[in-house]
């Protein structure tokens, strides 16, 4: 089905209507094919036939693509027969003997010519005229054989060739001619758009030039360009859908093939580097992006309007349309890029309008169209007209970079003020809004001018810290006044200011309360406002916040302080920073105790009741230290000087009975280690260890106070002493009653007072307890304190005060023993603790010399003598007679002539008999000592080298010099156990 197509009033569009289209006009789809043979024609005669090359389809395809891509028609390809539209080669066509069709030429030549083509429109007979072909042929393309086998992109075979003829088929006629149809006559095209640039259908390669010379352009277009695009829409409808790329879509050249992307996606290439073509947009925000070209470019977004790629006289890529044929020069197409002309059936759309541009490097002119555009220059010296609409002019940099200046004609001039100034300077008019980096600004914002602050001319202002002063309120304070212009009359200002760094030489993190106050310790405002105006600015710091700082540190602070202008109508502010630099340098502040995080006294207690023990009394604590200046790192240190030692009671000082090895023991148990990790602040451990027989000679309810003062010195000349105090408190230690020795005759009395009593030798390790014990029982009874009991050889009044009255028996006495009687008694001292020992006296006949001592030479005489060495540490030598020499420890005794007795009571000690003679002296021990004469020989006598050696079971030991052990147990006899 076909219907006539009337005028539409435009010459761009009338000048190439052939006054038919396929169906009723509008949307509509119509299939293609390739026939493969002749049968499925019914011409007459079709000599020489052949199907369509694979380059041939390709190029079918793709001018149908792009018929699609703008008009409402789609295409449909198909192998069956009778497709709408048919493409084949041949030499020679005869389509019908039907003298009623135009094309009743009988066999001819498709175009008539060598190498041409012809196709036939959708028309039908009219008021009796004749149809231009038969019915059978409508949609038929015919290209004679090997003529146009390789119609690559942009090349004759293609656009004067696959995309003439199929525009014909589709109702379009030579734009250079005027042809009647249907009662109609449709002109050529306007001469200065019957050119290749236009379309496709005219035989004029540009302007002027004569179309019946054949063609001799290099290059073609590789799309239907904007007449063509104009004239189909007018007959079939305008594409706005998805294959007309309504979405936002990016359009882009490559400089060196001239090939077209879209959104990325290539197109194909021309068959050489030119780029001459039409295009449209269905809708959607879309660009053109030449940011690649660095030549000047020429970039209309109107409609019909052309883009130039290069505007010099080099005129790269663009299309080489020939010359006349008579010598004259080369035609080079206007342009590149033809906007395709509004929508013809719609005259009020803007959808297919590109709204964006972005130029190259070069020094490019830009016009924008009715739609708001954002328009961007890029690189070089650009001159932007946004045209109609919100338009919108982008730069790469912040506001501030550029220089906006209103020139004479009313355009505004901006000036790219960075190094190498890579957006150029542009001159910019119909433009509405300004996007920089930084934001988007209007005309008033950008023409603006910031005020201009003077640098701080006392920068960097040096400040002290206050030395050895810590925690002070007092403040550091500085006053200043910058001073700035401004070129716009009339703006208004403010003053603002912020912290921008705090660098401290001493290390890497200012403390955070510093910081806070730093933030806040620059203040400032405006003094004199106008053109020419000033800043004041104060700054005040308390001391305390630079108590960090060590000695000869530095705290470099830098402020940003900011004059802002207010412009009327301007919803922004331009501003102008410079800094203000302040230079603290610190001074020593001393280190101090946390007495809140210190333990500083201690407390030991001398065991109590125990003598002579190892066991270490102990306590301890720490010190705990801070140093406001973060980086001194403390020691510590005893001042040994200034140790003092106090003894004292709740009524009494003994301090002065100390002894200065006692002091010295006493303040050498006090030391002091570091704790890991110390910094400026820290903890120094103390511990105080004495053994606790170093404390024996303290009484209950004394005490020691060791004051120890501990020096914390940051190295600096800040140092602060700490007394540490140690209280050693005493315990009662149970007196120690030393066993006593006397003797006397028979039947006389012994009378001995206190001071020569049992209480005369015994002592206290509590020194002030010496003196004040008292026996408390006698043979274990304290009934028996002053009362007489009675013994073997005789009776016993023991006293409390150690006094005693011995009264012995006149009775005979035992031949081969030592008569003596032993008493237990007990002493107390004045807080009960008790002592145990014993009073043996010895009784001897009438006649009988007693000598007694300690540490001392007791000779006997010729006659017997009693020599008694018990106390210790004595040399008995006795005479002539048959002697009695009682040992104790450390004696030497000697037994000279005679039959002697050796007498050895509990707790003997060491005792050496020199001149023991076997069978003829005795030896007498206490029963208590072993179990009996032959377990003590047996078991408990050795040899060595000095002689036989009897140990006890204490350790005590008898030596007999020059003896051996056979012959002492030779002579058990000799030894006595009573």
């Amino acid at each position: 089905m076909t219907q006539v197509v009337n005028l539409s009033g435009n010459p761009d569009i009338d000048g190439i209507l052939w006054g038919w289209e396929w169906g009723s006009g509008g949307a509509q789809n119509l299939t293609f094919s390739f026939p493969t043979g002749t049968a499925e024609y019914g011409y007459q005669e079709i000599d020489n036939f052949s199907a369509f090359t694979a380059a041939q389809q390709t190029a079918v395809r793709t001018a149908l693509t792009n018929i699609a891509s703008f008009t409402n028609l789609t295409f449909t390809e198909t192998t069956s027969a009778g497709a709408t539209l048919r493409y084949a080669n041949a030499d020679k066509i005869d389509y019908t003997d039907d003298s009623s069709v135009a094309l009743h030429t009988g066999l001819h030549v498709p175009g008539n010519a060598p190498g041409t083509a012809e196709a036939n429109p959708p028309e039908l007979g009219y008021n009796g005229s004749a149809p231009f072909s038969a019915m059978g042929a409508q949609g038929d393309a015919w290209f004679v054989t090997g003529g146009y086998t390789n119609p690559v992109l942009g090349s004759f075979q293609d656009a004067a060739g696959i995309m003439h003829e199929t525009g014909h088929n589709l109702g379009l006629k030579h734009g250079h001619v005027t042809q009647d149809g249907h009662g109609v006559t449709f002109p050529a095209l306007p001469a200065d758009h019957n050119s290749y640039e236009y379309s496709v259908m005219t035989y004029s390669q540009f302007p002027g030039d004569n179309a019946t010379n054949g063609d001799n352009a290099p290059d073609h277009p590789t799309t239907y360009m904007q007449d063509d695009i104009a004239a189909l829409q007018y007959m079939y409808g305008a594409n706005y859908g998805a294959t007309a790329h309504n979405g936002n879509t990016t359009y882009t050249w490559s400089v060196t093939t001239g090939e077209e992307f879209i959104d990325g996606v290539g197109q194909g290439a021309p068959q050489s580097n030119f780029v001459l073509m039409t295009l449209w947009d269905g809708g959607g925000t879309d660009t053109y992006d030449f940011s690649n070209y660095t030549t000047n470019l020429s970039i209309d977004l109107d409609p019909g309007a052309w883009t130039i790629l290069d505007t010099s006289a080099a005129h790269a890529q663009r299309a080489d349309l020939g010359n006349d044929g008579a010598g004259g020069a080369e035609y080079f197409a206007r342009g590149n890029i033809a906007n395709a002309l509004i929508d013809p059936t719609n005259p009020t759309e803007i959808a297919s309008l590109i709204e964006d541009a972005n130029g190259g490097s070069g020094n490019d002119t830009i016009v924008g169209n009715a739609a708001d555009n954002v328009l961007r220059g890029n690189g070089g010296n650009d001159t932007i007209d946004g045209g109609g609409g919100t338009n919108t002019v982008v730069y790469s940099g912040t506001r501030l970079q550029y220089i906006a200046t209103l020139l004479g004609s009313g355009a505004i001039q901006i000036a790219d003020q960075r190094g190498g100034s890579p957006d150029g300077t542009d001159t910019v008019t119909n433009i509405q809004k300004f996007e920089f980096a930084d934001g988007t600004f209007n005309e008033t914002e950008v023409l603006n001018r910031p005020p201009v602050l003077s640098p701080d001319p006392g920068s960097p202002h040096p400040l002290t810290e206050l030395a050895n002063t810590t925690n002070s309120a007092s403040l550091q304070e500085l006053l200043g006044t910058l001073t700035f212009t401004d070129a716009n009359a009339g703006d208004t200002h403010t003053a603002s200011e912020a912290f921008d760094t705090a660098t401290w030489s001493g290390g890497v993190t200012v403390p955070l309360a510093t910081q806070a106050a730093l933030a806040t310790a620059l203040t400032d405002s405006i003094g004199v406002d106008g053109t020419s105006g000033t800043l004041n600015w104060q700054f005040d710091l308390a001391d305390r916040n630079l108590d960090f700082l060590a000695t000869g540190e530095t705290l470099t602070v830098v402020y940003d302080v900011t004059v802002a202008d207010h412009h009327t109508g301007s919803s922004v502010s331009d501003t102008s920073t410079q800094q203000i630099t302040v230079v603290f340098t610190g001074t020593n502040d001393p280190v101090s105790v946390v007495p809140a995080l210190s333990n500083l006294t201690g407390t030991i207690s001398e065991l109590p009741g125990v003598t002579g023990s190892s066991t270490p009394d102990a306590t301890s604590g720490t010190i705990a230290f801070t140093d406001p200046d973060l980086n001194d790192r403390p020691t510590a240190t005893i001042d040994a000087a200034g140790e003092t030692v106090t003894w004292q009671d709740s009524t009494h000082d003994y301090t002065s009975e100390l002894t200065p090895t006692q002091i010295a023991s006493l303040e050498a148990a006090f030391t002091i280690v570091p704790e890991a990790g110390n910094t400026n602040a820290g903890k120094i451990d103390w511990s105080y260890s004495i053994v606790d027989k170093d404390l024996d000679f303290l009484s209950v309810g004394e005490s020691l106070t060791v004051t120890v003062p501990v020096v914390i010195d940051d190295a600096n000349g800040g140092a602060v002493t700490q007394d540490v105090v140690v209280t050693i408190n005493g315990a009662n230690d149970a007196p120690i009653a030393v066993a006593d020795s006397n003797g006397t005759a028979k039947k006389s009395t012994l009378s001995v007072d206190a001071s020569h009593g049992v209480l005369s030798n015994d002592t206290d390790p509590d020194i002030h307890d010496q003196g004040h014990s008292v026996v408390s029982a006698v043979d274990g009874a304290a009934g028996n304190v002053g009362h007489t009991i009675a013994g073997t050889y005789g009776s016993l009044t023991l006293n409390a005060d150690g006094s005693y009255v011995y009264v012995a028996n006149k009775g005979g006495l035992p031949s081969q023993i030592v008569a003596q009687d032993t008493f237990a008694y007990t002493i107390a001292d004045p807080h009960g603790a008790t002592a145990s020992s014993t009073l043996s006296i010895v009784v001897f006949n009438p006649g009988v010399d007693y000598q007694a001592g300690s540490h001392t030479t007791l000779n006997g005489g010729n006659g017997q003598d009693v020599l008694d060495g018990s106390a210790g540490h004595d040399i008995l030598i006795g005479g002539n007679g048959p002697d009695v020499l009682i040992g104790g420890d450390g004696d030497t005794l000697t037994g000279n002539n005679g039959p002697d007795t050796f007498l050895f009571r509990p707790h003997f000690g060491t005792n050496v008999i020199t001149d023991f003679v076997a069978h003829n002296d005795a030896v007498q021990l206490d029963k208590s000592i072993f179990a009996s004469v032959n377990d003590m020989l047996s078991n408990h006598t050795a040899d060595t080298a000095a002689g036989a050696v009897i140990t006890d079971a204490f350790g005590d030991t008898i030596t007999f010099a020059g003896i051996k052990a056979a012959e002492l147990q030779a002579h058990a006899g000799d030894f006595h156990l009573v």
